[in-house]
């Protein structure tokens, strides 16, 4: 979007795709809304998930961001 309000990231390992990330931002925030990963190329022990949401968040801290919101709800008191 032009106003950078939307982000589609792209995440790989080399030449190899791991994973997309659908986010928004308002007001310096990040609103992680959709998400997908390929576990196909992965180990047992790797997690693209984990990876791509670090790598996105490392990102964004980078650029003066300062809330990376995963839209979970809120925790209990």
């Amino acid at each position: 979007m032009p106003a950078g309000e939307i982000d589609l990231l792209r995440i790989a390992a080399g030449d190899q795709t791991i994973g997309f990330l659908y986010n928004f931002r308002f007001r310096n925030r990040v609103y992680a809304y959709q998400s997908g990963f390929d576990y196909s190329v992965s180990h047992p022990h790797q997690k693209p998930g984990l990876t791509c949401h670090h790598l996105a968040i490392e990102m964004y801290r980078r650029q003066g961001l300062e809330v990376y919101d995963f839209l979970a709800g809120r925790r209990p008191l």
